[in-house]
């Protein structure tokens, strides 16, 4: 049985091995890992990758740009704490670049047995290059996709911010549809000023 610190993760892999889901975050019960004789599947034993073409999806690289932004002013104003816990930089978070991956999967090195499975996953990070991967779009807002992702970062509040991280999306998505109306507006006014002057 594996304990997973990434939800994201221990739902692909408890579809194959059984996965121990403690029912709160994995940071309260670790002492009993142990005890319980659960191996854990730490951050270190899982990467993400993608065996076909992943391109870099530029609209989808700014939306997550925005509601990272969103995210870092709730936290900041409404539970500094969980602000604070994130175990990387802000610009590392505001740096990822979205790109899509049909067949997104992860590589799981099993500690116990030196085993390695492959699971499909919607959403992952490789931190490494700063690359955010989904397997379409649609996993970007979702709180069980991108959500717990990025929550992966924030050790005992994975799930705070991943409810967060849907809130975010939805302030970053309404900036965005706000731009575009601006933007056809504009457009009207130069094709209404354009057929005056003709």
């Amino acid at each position: 049985m594996y304990a997973v610190e990434d939800p994201v993760v221990a739902e692909a892999l408890g579809r194959e091995r059984a996965v121990w889901c403690p029912g709160a975050e994995l940071e309260q019960f670790r002492p009993l890992i142990g005890a319980l004789r659960v191996s854990e599947l730490a951050a270190e034993h899982v990467s993400v990758y993608s065996p076909g073409p992943a391109p870099a999806d530029p609209d989808a690289t700014a939306l997550v740009r925005s509601a990272v932004t969103h995210l870092r002013e709730d936290l900041q104003r409404n539970a500094a704490s969980v602000a604070q816990s994130l175990d990387c930089s802000w610009d590392q978070l505001a740096d990822l670049t979205v790109c899509i991956a049909p067949h997104l999967a992860c590589r799981l090195d099993l500690p116990d047995t030196g085993e390695m499975v492959h699971v499909p996953v919607d959403a992952g990070i490789d931190w490494s290059s700063g690359t955010l991967y989904v397997r379409d779009t649609a996993a970007l807002t979702r709180t069980s996709g991108v959500g717990r992702s990025i929550a992966a970062r924030f050790p005992g509040s994975r799930r705070e911010v991943a409810l967060a991280w849907g809130a975010a999306c939805d302030q970053a998505e309404k900036g965005r549809t706000a731009v575009q109306l601006s933007l056809a507006d504009d457009q009207v006014r130069r094709d209404r000023e354009a057929a005056e002057a003709e």
